[in-house]
Order: structure tokens, then sequence, then C-alpha cells
């Protein structure tokens, strides 16, 4: 879904994020390890350090004056300006979740932004006067929030084996509530819609049924097709069931079905 240069800069914008979170610490340790960085990544990313240093000093000066405004923590607001005077809709999408009662930490979950981009943009519309702050709740301790991650990750993990997606989806994305960066939840995000897929694929591709070339040869040439998506096709010959294709084809069962079902979908092939 992304070319090569969308993933360098989205890769490149995660890795600063992580860089400037340093930034905001009060104390840590480090370990100085002598000798060349392994090349085992297969992505490089050049990270203009001179700028990063600059932009995090920045950012810590930031916090310290967002958090004069808006305490760490659960913080409900309350709006006191129109919406309507906001025309940008990354900052109207925020400012409108903040006046319906969602916390910084739900707010960021919502709309994909950092921590710092949530609080920087709530910060500026309490100093434009469209939002004040309403309640201020207590920090979570650190012993109670992993206890919480923990159990929630259980119940994800346990809902994914009974195939109950939805709970599942909604295990998984507390966590994230409570913490953004679990990987944990976001890997659980991605097995739960991988799931979905397969069923779907099961149901909608039955074993028996002969799949037929839908479309023009001259269409399906003209189409963006994958590797597995043109091999799947040039074994098409309106005699093999799914069943056989499956014997015959290098790639896992499920792998397969997914294939079939995609081609379904795109109208180049049908099923009788």
């Amino acid at each position: 879904m992304l070319t090569e240069e969308e993933l360098r800069k989205s890769m490149q914008a995660k890795a600063e994020e992580c860089v400037y979170e340093l930034f905001l610490w009060t104390e840590g340790r480090f370990q100085f390890r002598e000798g060349e960085i392994p090349d085992s990544s297969p992505i490089s990313l050049d990270i203009p350090l001179r700028d990063v240093i600059a932009n995090g000093a920045r950012r810590r000066d930031d916090w310290i004056r967002i958090r004069q405004t808006i305490p760490s923590g659960p913080v409900v607001f309350r709006l006191i300006g129109d919406t309507d005077s906001v025309v940008d809709p990354r900052r109207k999408q925020i400012l409108e979740l903040a006046a319906a009662g969602k916390i910084p930490a739900e707010i960021g979950l919502h709309t994909r932004r950092s921590e710092f981009e949530v609080a920087q943009c709530l910060w500026e519309m309490c100093e434009e006067e469209l939002l004040t702050v309403e309640q201020v709740g207590d920090e979570v301790p650190a012993d109670e929030t992993l206890s919480a991650i923990r159990e929630l990750i259980g119940i994800g993990e346990q809902r994914m084996k009974e195939g109950k997606y939805d709970a599942a989806l909604d295990a998984y994305e507390a966590v994230l509530e409570l913490d953004r960066l679990n990987q944990t939840a976001k890997k659980g995000l991605i097995a739960v819609v991988e799931a979905r897929h397969r069923d779907r694929a099961r149901r909608s591709v039955p074993l028996s049924k002969i799949p037929v070339l839908k479309a023009d040869l001259t269409v399906v040439k003209m189409q963006s097709l994958d590797p597995q998506e043109g091999f799947m096709l040039s074994r098409i010959n309106g005699e093999w069931t799914v069943q056989t294709l499956l014997k015959v084809c290098p790639m896992s069962e499920e792998d397969a079905l997914l294939v079939l079902a995609r081609l379904i979908d795109r109208k180049l092939i049908s099923l009788r």
C-alpha cells in the first residue's frame, strides 16, 4: 500500500519521535560500545543529528510550557469557544474529541498523533480560549498500569483463540490507550485483521468450487498483480477445483485462499 519512499519517510518520522522522547527524560543510564554500527537493518535512515538536537531541545522547552496549562495524567476539557472558528481539519478533529470528553491519550489513539502533537494542539486551543481544563484525574500508578496491560493482553490473546475478534480488538485497543507504543498490542491488532481475512477467505472460497476467469485476458494483463496473484491466475484452467489448486500452489493454504478471495473481489475470477 506504500511506496518505498513513503515507507522510508514514515520510518524516519517514527525514529525521530523516539529520539525526541529522550529529551524529556530527567534521569537514565547509557552504555557506550566502541566499534562500527552493525548494518543489519534493511532500511537505512539518515537522521540529521544537528536538526534533531535543536528540535528536541525546543520540544523539551515546549513541554515545560504545556505542562503549566495541561498537567500529565487524564485531563478532561470543556469547550468555551466556537468549533466553527477552526478551519484546519486536524485541529478541528482534536477540538471535537476534547469537547466530547476524550482525554489526551484517547485523542491520540483516535487521531493517530503522538502525545506531543496532541498536547501541543490542545495547549494552543486553550491559549486561543477555545478550550479550558475542566478536570484533572489522578495518574495511574505504574505497577497498576502494567498489571492492567498484562491482563488486557491475556484477554486479547484468549479472545483471538476463541475467534471473538471484536472482543480481541477492544482488548488490544484498551492496551494502546494505556501504552500507545506497546508492540504486543500493535502486533495483536494486525493479527486480528489477518485472522478476519483468513476466516472470510475460508467462507467465501469453498474447496469444492471451480474458479474460472471472469475478466477478458486483455483486462487481466492490464491489472497490477503481485507474483502470488499472477501465479494463481496462470493455474486456473476452468477444470481444477479450489482444492486441486491448493495442492499445486507453493504457498500455504491460508495464503492461497486469501489470494483467491482477492481475485474474486477484483472481479477477475468467479466460482462455479
